[in-house]
């Protein structure tokens, strides 16, 4: 595994706890770094042809957050550093969808809100939390 204990190289002598530690906090990082790129991003529309809006942010937003998750997928780090991934999504999410009366949010309540808050939180989740292909050979 990427956090055991190094015997030689760069990383030797570091204890896995803290190696393991600093997995779990760049994981939350690297998605809450997502999650808020992805929100910024999310609102965008182009006018094509006709007047008609096309919601390429939320497609943009959507692969993003697919890449991220895809890629931490094939690290392949623990459960804790998933689940601290997907934490770090929701805190993320969570602190730009909050506001005061008359204040601005950046996923407001609309359909393409509402899109990347749901379909977002089941893409990170599924590319996270579901057992991949090892798993499942190990069950039978």
């Amino acid at each position: 595994m990427p956090w055991q204990r190094a015997t030689s190289g760069r990383g030797a002598g570091v204890p896995a706890a803290l190696r393991a530690a600093a997995v779990v906090l760049g994981c939350l990082l690297l998605t809450a770094v997502t999650a808020f790129v992805a929100t910024v991003t999310h609102q965008g529309a182009v006018t094509g042809p006709g007047g008609v809006r096309w919601p390429v942010g939320l497609g943009l937003a959507l692969a993003l957050t697919a890449c991220v998750g895809a890629f931490l997928r094939a690290l392949g780090p623990s459960l804790a550093a998933r689940l601290a991934a997907l934490g770090g999504w929701l805190l993320v999410l969570a602190w730009v969808s909050s506001g005061s009366a008359g204040e601005d949010v950046l996923v407001p309540a609309n359909g393409r809100g509402y899109a990347w808050l749901f379909a977002g939180l089941v893409l990170l989740a599924a590319l996270l939390l579901l057992p991949g292909r090892v798993a499942r050979a190990a069950r039978g």
